[in-house]
């Protein structure tokens, strides 16, 4: 796999490897999750979809994460939006509440790349928290990263929330289709 590499400069993210081949693995997840960053929210533009594909590939790498999970539920809790803030307070494009940006040691819950890092990172944590439940990890990592994780706990499973559970199946869904065209490419 080839290796990202963040560089600063022009405020962007640029692969290491400009030269990358068309096959690799980056590539194709670059290509996926720029699509679906363009079609999600299109008035945003390519140089969004660009730095945002590159933004969650380089993240999820560091924290080892599938940049296509994601990718699936970036677009389920924000459509790629920074902008975006719940009625709770969750904001960006990641939908960081303030107390689990701040325990994350997120300090500018509004800066786009602290934003996506932490979201990455909190589902890296959930992902760790419930890697014992085999086939339910990541459903449970969904849950937990959308009603928190002692919601879980509490329930022993998906907590009886709507919202949750409907969140758990959008993601699912959207996590489909990127796999599929993941593996179309």
């Amino acid at each position: 796999m080839i290796c990202l590499v963040c560089l600063f400069c022009w405020g962007s993210i640029c692969f290491a490897d400009e030269n990358e081949q068309e096959d690799s693995e980056v590539y194709r997840y670059y290509v996926v999750i720029y699509n679906d960053v363009l079609r999600a929210n299109p008035q945003h533009g390519a140089v969004w979809a660009d730095w945002s594909a590159r933004a969650i590939i380089y993240f999820c790498q560091k924290w080892q994460v599938s940049p296509l999970l994601a990718a699936a539920n970036f677009h389920i809790e924000s459509n790629y939006t920074m902008e975006s803030i719940s009625k709770t307070g969750a904001r960006g494009v990641a939908q960081l509440m303030p107390g689990t940006a701040k325990m994350l040691g997120i300090t500018n819950i509004d800066d786009p790349m602290q934003n996506i890092e932490g979201g990455i990172m909190y589902l890296a944590q959930q992902l760790d928290t419930f890697r014992q439940y085999g086939d339910m990890r990541t459903t449970y990592a969904i849950a937990a990263y959308n009603a928190g994780p002692q919601a879980i706990k509490d329930y022993r499973g998906l907590p009886p929330y709507r919202e949750t559970i409907n969140h758990v199946e959008r993601v699912r869904v959207v996590l489909e289709r990127l796999v599929l065209e993941y593996n179309g490419i």
